[in-house]
């Protein structure tokens, strides 16, 4: 988690898209933190067991 720690300063955020594929759900975010620096984050969501979990997530600085 050390690496995504700039989600601790999230001011906004907007969900760009969600996709389905199969049993994964992929999601597109743009965020902006408290210091007006914009990023874009993916991330992908699963059901297991009646348990939501993330199998995967990416975060790049300046989205444009």
């Amino acid at each position: 988690m050390s690496q995504y720690t700039m989600l601790l300063d999230i001011k906004d955020y907007k969900i760009m898209s969600c996709e389905k594929n199969g049993e994964l759900f992929l999601f597109k975010l743009r965020l902006s933190d408290n210091q007006s620096i914009e990023y874009k984050m993916e991330y992908i969501l699963s059901l297991r067991n009646n348990k939501w979990g993330v199998d995967g997530a990416s975060v790049a600085l300046n989205a444009s």
